[in-house]
């Protein structure tokens, strides 16, 4: 499981995987209902990332968002990545605020609270199709 390429636009956000390992983006061959239903996302996304990386007056109003699993911006992002689903197995990449001194990594799903399997280089919760990096 890999991140898709830079050049491609939900490449921040979103994984795609193949049992077989990475698929290049070019080689994903999503349809374009697809892509157009995971590009806003990927914006909508961008700008709380951006608020947050800001660390100003609204960086903890962004950083609430990221992390709640009944945020705009992780339903949105859960929406995506079941439609990319649709097409190829992707995981929704989980906000964490790892730089942080009392860092703790994640060991359960943020949404459901299954424990998190290990798949790759990432721990994931296959049911709500959520990755994340500690």
């Amino acid at each position: 499981m890999v991140a898709v390429s830079a050049s491609n636009p939900i490449a921040a956000r979103l994984l795609i995987c193949a049992l077989a390992g990475a698929v290049p983006w070019t080689d994903a061959r999503l349809s374009p209902r697809t892509l157009a239903g995971a590009v806003p996302d990927q914006d909508f996304y961008r700008a709380f990332d951006t608020l947050w990386l800001d660390s100003q007056e609204f960086e903890e109003l962004a950083r609430a968002q990221l992390v709640d699993p009944r945020s705009p911006v992780n339903v949105r992002g859960l929406q995506a990545t079941a439609m990319l689903n649709e097409s190829r197995r992707a995981y929704l990449c989980w906000f964490q605020e790892s730089a942080e001194d009392d860092f703790v990594p994640l060991a359960n799903c943020p949404r459901c609270a299954a424990p998190l399997v290990l798949c790759r280089d990432r721990l994931v919760c296959e049911d709500c199709r959520i990755a994340v990096y500690n």
